[in-house]
């Protein structure tokens, strides 16, 4: 055992990075403040390591090697220090690194004065003399160059609680700042915002956001699970709000980690990414996951997540979060008054505008809030689709939304129900989309009764059609409420308009026709050759 000890976040098989190097003498501080410090250390996720876990029978150059790893190092001077020509050895190499601009060093005085380590005064500059006596006039000068220059460094001489927990803090904020321009770079991971266009607000409301926030932070980062690793799945339709809410829980709590990474694009990830998260407490968001092998490419085995870290998997389905997490957080709508007013965030240009016309408008609004059913990315296409137009096209927009069975659906009735469904609907395989679509058929009817519909059309078995029935369960796209079909007003008029134009089995006509004319009109032109068609409604 050497006189000196030396400490660092260090990786179990390959150094990390990001590791703090901890320069200091003497056993009454390596079980007492130095102890104490590293312990600190691993509750805000830096992983500390001192010597005596180095592998046994190795030369002590490789602690040199272990400064030329570290992106910052600790001088923990104390009256003992120079009794030890390691602890010199190793200062004279931190500011080495340090005047290269490879090393941040942060100078602690423990029971010492920072002149007295300057200018080498009194019982510490006599045990420096006595030791450099038999060292060579070269190290010894850059010995007393290293004690005169890194006491000039901002560093700490307080009280030993208060100091541990700046220490901490300052650890915290150096690494934050030096990993902020390492590879990749979190911030790049989030799409960036298009500019305002025409009757588009420049801020986005947040009507709703703050109750789904709290909800999911108890599940997420509750103080009971501080020194836990919790993977919460973030699930719900789309358009729910799920990468709104995601994204302002990654925001509040980032800074508390060391490392930390939103990944909005999942399909362009690499194991680069992992090698930057190792072994230190994390803070990952993997938003609009659609498939496992997307999850499995960064958690894999999930073995090298440090203890502590927090991972948010955001999906629209909710079977990929089977078996994973430790946790599910399902994004609930927006209330009827929070809906109210995120529709009319949009809809409206200001305040003045909202005074004059909020009266006209009030029942029109109350009615697309209603239709809606409070999907906040639905009320916020129709609110900026609406803007600035008169109370005739607010009508005309509602009527044609709030089509049912009695009249035939409208050809691309509202960009909005692309925007909201077209992208988890083109997910779907092509049996689940068959299936999607004769569901809409009979929306509101009895389960049993659907999948005897169901089973007596088309070449699925019934397991077929029933896994493909879960499976749209999974992905929100129906639900089965007290032993009813049903399905989201806006996919169902979605389905309409994509179900009369689906090619039949054979390639041929339609599959399913809804309105009565309709249905009249193709059965005579085919001659009562009903054989051909799968679902007529009426």
């Amino acid at each position: 055992m050497v006189s000196s000890s030396s400490s660092m976040v260090k990786a179990e098989a390959e150094t990390p990075q990001e590791q703090v190097f901890i320069n200091f003498r003497g056993v009454e501080l390596r079980y007492n403040f130095v102890s104490h410090l590293t312990n600190n250390l691993k509750r805000n996720g830096i992983n500390a390591f001192i010597d005596t876990d180095e592998d046994m029978g190795k030369e002590l150059n490789v602690l040199l090697k272990r400064i030329e790893e570290s992106k910052i190092a600790l001088a923990i001077f104390s009256p003992r220090y120079t009794e030890s020509d390691w602890c010199l050895k190793e200062l004279a190499k931190m500011k080495e690194r340090k005047d290269q601009n490879m090393l941040e060093v942060i100078p602690i005085f423990y029971k010492v004065k920072p002149a007295t380590v300057k200018r080498q005064m009194g019982e510490f500059g006599d045990k420096f003399r006595n030791l450099v006596r038999s060292i060579d006039k070269e190290t010894s000068n850059k010995w007393s160059e290293a004690l005169e220059d890194v006491p000039l460094l901002m560093g700490f001489e307080v009280d030993e609680k208060r100091l541990i927990k700046r220490v901490v803090k300052e650890v915290k904020k150096v690494l934050m700042k030096t990993l902020a321009h390492a590879s990749p770079n979190p911030q790049k991971c989030i799409a960036p915002s298009s500019p305002p266009q025409r009757n588009q607000k420049s801020h986005e409301s947040s009507w709703g956001i703050e109750q789904r926030l709290k909800q999911l932070e108890e599940k997420l980062s509750h103080p009971r699970y501080k020194e836990t690793t919790r993977i919460i799945g973030v699930v719900g339709m789309p358009g729910i709000g799920k990468t709104t809410l995601v994204t302002k829980l990654y925001e509040k709590l980032k800074n508390e980690f060391v490392r930390h990474v939103f990944i909005k694009d999942i399909h362009n990830i690499s194991e680069a990414y992992k090698d930057q998260l190792l072994k230190t407490k994390v803070l990952v968001v993997l938003d609009n996951v659609s498939n496992k092998e997307q999850i499995d490419v960064l958690l894999g085995e999930r073995d090298w997540i440090a203890k502590g870290s927090k991972i948010v998997i955001s999906t629209t389905d909710i079977s990929l979060t089977h078996n994973l997490v430790s946790d599910i957080y399902e994004v609930p709508p927006l209330s009827d008054r929070d809906a109210l007013q995120h529709f009319i965030h949009y809809a409206f240009d200001d305040q003045e505008d909202i005074a004059l016309r909020l009266g006209i408008f009030s029942k029109l609004l109350k009615d697309f809030v209603h239709y809606t059913k409070g999907n906040p990315l639905a009320l916020r296409i129709l609110g900026r689709e609406l803007s600035g137009k008169d109370e005739t096209i607010w009508e005309s927009k509602l009527a044609a939304l709030t089509q049912h069975h009695n009249s035939p659906p409208g050809k691309n009735t509202s960009m909005m129900l692309q925007r909201v469904w077209k992208g988890t609907y083109d997910g779907l395989s092509q049996n689940q989309k068959d299936t999607l679509l004769d569901i809409a058929c009979f929306r509101s009817l009895d389960e049993n009764y659907v999948a005897s519909l169901l089973d007596a059309h088309g070449p699925c078995s019934s397991d077929a059609r029933n896994v493909d029935i879960a499976d749209l369960v999974n992905k929100f796209m129906i639900n089965i409420s007290s032993g009813k079909v049903e399905m989201h007003d806006t996919l169902y008029m979605l389905s309409k308009e994509l179900g009369q134009d689906a090619s039949a089995l054979d390639g041929k006509g339609r599959r399913r026709l809804w309105h009565h004319h309709t249905i009249i009109d193709v059965i005579d032109k085919n001659k009562l050759n009903v054989n051909k068609f799968n679902n007529l409604t009426t």
